[in-house]
């Protein structure tokens, strides 16, 4: 159910980020988001409680809004955040959490990439995508110390954009500042380059 309580609490947190406020978008408008595999779920897909603004130092923009989507007749909610910008150049990939059967299915394929420096972040993430090397580069150093400490993140990548979610969560109103900074510090990472992530 779509709770106006919480539209009218994201509204006042993007007030506070001095971010503009949308109570709903129609899907149909960011309709380019079907390029991640995250909004080819479900259908009926729908947008609302959108927090969108601009970072003038990395030259982004940055979204942050709770996306649902009809399963066997009932509504999926989640939070997104999408991170937007003519400097980002980001190979197609994604990453989540690992599950208990990802070790043995990689008895049968390895499309998983791991990073052998970065043990913890192998166990912890499943890393795919059709070129490897521009992946390890992206997942630099900094990238891989970054996320070594945070599970549980999904986040998707292509181009000039990228989303960064957890699966069927919405973030609580008051969490969204935090949720902000990190989405950025994480854009940081992507921007400043590095060695490539991993490599013995």
């Amino acid at each position: 159910m779509f709770s106006f309580t919480r539209s009218n609490k994201m509204q006042a947190v993007a007030g506070e980020l001095n971010m503009d406020y949308f109570k709903y978008i129609p899907f149909e408008e960011w309709m380019f988001l079907e390029v991640f595999e995250l909004f080819r779920r479900g259908k009926k897909q729908k947008i609302r409680n959108v927090l969108s603004g601009c970072v003038g130092h990395f030259e982004v923009d940055i979204d942050i809004f709770d996306y649902g989507y009809s399963l066997n007749e009932e509504y999926k909610w989640q939070s997104v955040v999408l991170i937007r910008g003519p400097k980002l150049d980001i190979p197609q990939f994604s990453m989540r959490p690992a599950h208990l059967g990802d070790k043995f299915m990689e008895l049968f394929s390895n499309a998983d990439i791991d990073f052998e420096l970065y043990p913890r972040f192998s166990r912890n993430y499943v890393v795919k995508g059709p070129n490897e090397t521009d992946i390890r580069y992206l997942m630099n150093e900094h990238f891989l110390d970054f996320f070594n400490m945070r599970p549980n993140w999904y986040l998707e990548g292509l181009k000039d954009m990228f989303i960064l979610y957890r699966k069927r969560k919405r973030f609580k109103p008051d969490a969204i500042p935090a949720i902000h900074d990190l989405s950025l510090e994480i854009c940081a990472r992507m921007l400043e380059g590095g060695q490539a992530g991993g490599f013995l």
